[in-house]
Order: structure tokens, then C-alpha cells, then sequence
């Protein structure tokens, strides 16, 4: 089986300030290269997403492998520029902030007035498209959600969602995996929780307390099953979008996923119980989202 390509970078032309890791832009600003923190997956895991939304047809930003010196990343292509033209991302934070007076707009996390009822409200009345064709922007939006459930990601904040400027309003692609897919879990952590007898350190629990940065009306968090629960019981029109791409998911095969982690290449170190974990996990939070489709 043939391993995912490395892009080689060997040059660097602006830092990009926005975020916490450290990246830069390159060729003319047509790709981001982006280094995961040391000792975890993350650069891994924004790949193993990448193939992942592919595979259920959700629109994502593209990511490949890359190296630039002794650092390894991960290479994004910059989904604003298309056919020699530059556009412009509004994120979330900046929406919310002109729909909301005193919106923390500066506050990733812990933002009480990041409701997810209230996002899914602005997504079912704003006039904006999305990348597919015929969709509304509440249906692939709705889908990032569940897909945030399936792969464990914990980073849906504010900054991690936008629109498109081209003349037109386009909700953005997905972007910014890096904290799902078990990134920050070690070897020996996933050999642990593979084997343990201990219900509080099984894989199970480890996927039941994933998180949101989404809040309910009554200013409690949302775990990620929740935020798929609200979703389904937003509107009539939410619970069949959500139904969608939960169906997608159940469709998706166990050997689909294992050929994507077998074929990462060996600089990007990913060990047998990692690769094992993320199986399991992923197994998990298909029957769980399954199981909202009952």
C-alpha cells in the first residue's frame, strides 16, 4: 500500500499571526504550512480528518503532509484564492459580534453567549450559499457538527467556522482538526485504555466526555452527542440534515479508515495502539450517533 505524499517546503514568505501554532504562507500565499505541537498527532490527525471528510462527501480544506527543514506540518491549501482571484473569510466571532451587543468576539472559549441554538438560528435565516450545490448552509453546517462528533473534536470556537466573500456570502469549508482524531493521546495512553478493565479510563469514556465550546440556553456546555442532539431537534429541517450525514457516517467501513492510518507515511509517527485507539474510537462514535438516529 502506497504511503500519503510529503510536500517539501523551502521557502517561507508571511506569518500567520492568527491561531497558536507556529505557521507561515508560502507561493504566493497559495498554501499554509502549519507545525503540530511537539509530542502529539496533530499533524497526523488533520490528515486523517481530510481523507475522512472525503470520504463522506463533506466540504473541507484540503491537507497534505509536509516538512520544511527538520520541522514536520501539515500543508493547507488556502481555499480563499480560486482562478487568480484573492477573497475574504469572515469568521464566526465576527458575525456574532454584529448580531450580539458586547459579543466577546476575542474569547475562544468559555464564551457564555456562544449559544449553539442561537448559531443555528443566524444558519437557518442568513441568505448565504454553501459548497453544495442545491444544500442550504444549516445542512453542511450541521454536518460539521456531527462530523466533529464522530472524529472527537473539541475546537468548533468561533474562529473555526466562516463565510466565503466573493460578492457572494460562501460557508466555508471545515477547517482546523488538529484537536480531534485523539491527537494529544500517547502510545502508551491508547495501549492502556485498549486494555484497561477500569470503565473511567475505557475508550468509551473518553469519547463521552468530549466537549463543545457551544453552550445551551441555560448556560451549560455542550458535550459534542449534545450538540448533535440539539441539531436534530432544532427544526424539521435540521433533524433530516442531520439524519444525512449520520447516514453517510454508518456507511463508511471499518477497513475504509484503517487503510487511510495505514498509509501515513513513517516520519509521521503513528503507532499500532494509536492506530487502534482512533479505530475504536471512531466505532464508538458511529454507534452513538447511530443510535440518535433510532
Amino acid at each position: 500500500m502506497g504511503k500519503f505524499k510529503i510536500e517539501t517546503i523551502s521557502n517561507k514568505e508571511i506569518f500567520e499571526q492568527l491561531g497558536t501554532k507556529e505557521k507561515f504562507w508560502y507561493d504566493n500565499s497559495r498554501f499554509l504550512f502549519k507545525i503540530g505541537r511537539e509530542n502529539t498527532l496533530e499533524n497526523c490527525s488533520e490528515k486523517i480528518a481530510y481523507e475522512i471528510a472525503k470520504i463522506i462527501g463533506l466540504p473541507c480544506a484540503e491537507y497534505e503532509l509536509g516538512s520544511y527543514g527538520s520541522k514536520q506540518g501539515i500543508v493547507s491549501k488556502n481555499f480563499l484564492i480560486k482562478d487568480n482571484e484573492n477573497y475574504h473569510l469572515i469568521l464566526g466571532n465576527e458575525i456574532l459580534a454584529r448580531i450580539i451587543k458586547n459579543y466577546p468576539k476575542d474569547k475562544r472559549f468559555k464564551a457564555r453567549e456562544y449559544k449553539l441554538n442561537l448559531v443555528l438560528e443566524i444558519f437557518s435565516k442568513i441568505n448565504v450559499l454553501s459548497l453544495i450545490q442545491g444544500k442550504t448552509p444549516l445542512f453542511v453546517f450541521l454536518g460539521y457538527l456531527i462530523f466533529d462528533c464522530l472524529i472527537g473534536n473539541q475546537d468548533r470556537h468561533h474562529e473555526n467556522w466562516g463565510f466565503i466573500v466573493n460578492g457572494n456570502f460562501i460557508l466555508a469549508p471545515t477547517f482546523d482538526h488538529a484537536s480531534g482524531v485523539a491527537s494529544k493521546v500517547s502510545e502508551e495512553e491508547a495501549k492502556r485504555r485498549l486494555t484497561t478493565k477500569d470503565k473511567n479510563q475505557s475508550i468509551e469514556h473518553y469519547c463521552n466526555k468530549a466537549t463543545t465550546p457551544f453552550y445551551d440556553e441555560e448556560g451549560k456546555i455542550l458535550k459534542t452527542i449534545e450538540a448533535v442532539k440539539k441539531g436534530v431537534n432544532f427544526s424539521s429541517e435540521a433533524k433530516e440534515s442531520c439524519f444525512y450525514w449520520i447516514d453517510k457516517i454508518a456507511r463508511v467501513e471499518n477497513s475504509q479508515y484503517r487503510e487511510i492510518l495505514d498509509k501515513m507515511p513513517p516520519k509521521f509517527i503513528l503507532r499500532e495502539n494509536q492506530k487502534n485507539f482512533i479505530l475504536e474510537m471512531l466505532r464508538i462514535n458511529t454507534q452513538r450517533l447511530k443510535d440518535i438516529r433510532k
